[in-house]
């Protein structure tokens, strides 16, 4: 059985966040269109990530300690310190530092800005049998009614090479039971089987 990263929605926790990423601090940053290689191209590789960088966001104040944003994941110090642990020790990331328009913190929380790994963004891992799934016809998958990955997985935290899967994050139950001793905000781990319910969820 494996598990995905889902947000939850509470206080200081928005699923949206309100706000921009950039490479140095700008008081309109909020507003200001996020035109860097490290976030998107049209073709290649993306560029490293720096090692700062300013989200600068409109909510008032933050106390989640995961969110999938910008093509990555903002994650408190506290979780990817335990995450580290699980193989992401290598992931691109950069400090975030997490302002309001006059540079102000907005959270107690020290936060990371993480992208994965290529090396654990997994092919054809997903049991076809056990699966409900609805395809396109050009053989996409359309929709995961009810989802069942592949026994043979090593990893222990992962991504799913499918558009369907795109950007939700994976952990084995190992890394569940170390995850499951403290208490967190903002985020749970959903078996895997709960993800048609989950997505509706997301799509409101």
């Amino acid at each position: 059985m494996h598990f995905f990263f889902h947000e939850v929605k509470d206080t200081s926790c928005p699923v949206f966040i309100n706000g921009l990423v950039h490479d140095k601090f700008m008081s309109n940053g909020a507003d200001v269109e996020m035109n860097y290689a490290w976030h998107w191209v049209d073709k290649g590789e993306l560029a490293p990530l720096p090692e700062e960088l300013w989200l600068i966001t409109k909510d008032r104040s933050y106390s989640f300690d995961f969110r999938r944003a910008f093509n990555g994941y903002i994650i408190s110090n506290r979780l990817l310190s335990l995450m580290d642990k699980y193989g992401t020790a290598g992931w691109d990331r950069a400090v975030l530092h997490v302002v309001n328009k006059k540079e102000e913190p907005i959270s107690k929380l020290d936060y990371y800005f993480l992208r994965i790994s290529d090396g654990r963004v997994l092919s054809d891992v997903i049991d076809l049998s056990e699966s409900n799934v609805e395809f396109r016809r050009n053989g996409d998958i359309k929709t995961i009614s009810h989802l069942v990955l592949s026994d043979e997985i090593d990893a222990e935290i992962f991504m799913v090479n499918d558009l369907a899967l795109l950007g939700v994050l994976f952990c084995s139950a190992y890394f569940k039971l170390e995850f499951d001793k403290n208490v967190w905000k903002g985020v749970e781990l959903i078996p895997e089987n709960k993800f048609g319910v989950a997505k509706q969820l997301w799509d409101q």
